[in-house]
């Protein structure tokens, strides 16, 4: 651009290569900025973030008076074809450098790919159809996630946290909606952790079937702790490595709702799992620790295994039918409870 140019809401459309090659906007002349911010927009939609952070010098001023570029008068939040680059691509950062003996002359941005998995903080205030609160791994723009302040759609093996609160796309701490209504084709996390609020979970299936190898947040695992109070009603609750439950957390499967065979359940003590099904139920994960189980409602619960759970077990009506072994102190069942004991 030959002469001086002022940016005032402008959209700087550029065309990234691989190697840190990029359109270049070369301003011969002095630069002044407008009142509104000015926005950075990618514009190449075959853009394949590489393992590593690339810079690119996207623009530079040849001034001799006023040659500065003033990072704050560009959205802190660069584009991709028109919509946000979010953590789904990775990182993108805006630099002010100086070069060809100047002062802040320069503009760069900074490209660096996300490693691992990503984990999303539940809003659950976005509508699909109409309806609020829908959990779903399909990339159908469902935006009831949020991570660094991005608005996300949840997809396969991302990491899932559930909070009483969470943090909005402007900053803004809001409640979070804790009734979760999982699609019938069920999702798919790397994990996932409810760590406060009075959450419950209806629908499809919940899926945490990774190893607990490569990231973080790649658990394969539920944890609830805290003070968090989370009700399962859902065709089936199933992580690889097991759930655990920490401090003084409530966990309770109700309905029709059902845990996987394989799947372990660890009790810390002053923690509470209750059982409150409306049929007749086999538990056959291992419960172990000091926490407290509870059978509540008038159906059958067999448990079947040995269970090394050293803490109480309540049970108030129906039927409860020992098929193996518990190891708590006892078992106390009231006169409307039934005891069968199998060994």
């Amino acid at each position: 651009i030959k002469g001086n140019t002022t940016l005032n809401g402008a959209q700087l459309n550029v065309n990234l290569g691989g190697s840190g090659t990029s359109d270049l906007v070369r301003i011969d002349g002095e630069i002044a900025f407008g009142n509104t911010n000015n926005t950075v927009n990618i514009i190449d939609s075959s853009l394949v973030v590489g393992s590593s952070k690339i810079s690119y010098k996207i623009m530079e001023v040849l001034g001799t008076t006023n040659h500065a570029i003033s990072l704050d008068k560009f959205n802190n939040k660069v584009m991709l074809n028109g919509s946000y680059f979010t953590p789904r691509y990775g990182t993108a950062t805006l630099v002010i450098k100086s070069g060809s003996n100047k002062t802040d002359n320069e503009l760069w941005l900074d490209i660096e790919k996300t490693t691992g998995t990503l984990r999303l903080e539940w809003g659950g205030d976005v509508a699909k159809s109409g309806s609020y609160g829908v959990w779903s791994d399909e990339n159908d723009k469902n935006l009831n996630w949020v991570n660094s302040q991005y608005r996300m759609d949840f997809q396969q093996k991302d990491f899932a946290y559930f909070a009483s609160t969470f943090t909005d796309e402007n900053g803004q701490i809001q409640t979070a909606n804790q009734l979760v209504s999982v699609e019938s084709n069920g999702v798919n996390t790397a994990g996932m952790h409810v760590a406060s609020g009075n959450y419950t979970f209806t629908g499809g299936a919940i899926n945490g079937n990774n190893d607990g190898a490569g990231g973080a947040y790649n658990t394969g695992s539920l944890l609830v702790d805290g003070s968090a109070s989370a009700n399962f009603n859902n065709s089936l609750v199933e992580f690889k490595q097991g759930m655990t439950v920490n401090d003084t957390a409530k966990v309770t499967l109700s309905g029709s709702g059902k845990f996987a065979d394989t799947m372990n359940i660890a009790l810390a003590a002053g923690t509470t799992l209750t059982f409150k099904k409306s049929e007749a139920y086999a538990q056959n994960g291992i419960i172990s620790g000091a926490g407290t189980v509870v059978k509540s409602g008038n159906y059958t619960l067999t448990l079947n295994g040995a269970h090394t759970g050293e803490g109480q077990f309540l049970h108030n009506t129906g039927i409860l039918n020992l098929n193996g072994s518990w190891a708590g102190d006892y078992v106390q069942a009231t006169a409307a409870g039934a005891l069968n004991v199998q060994n």
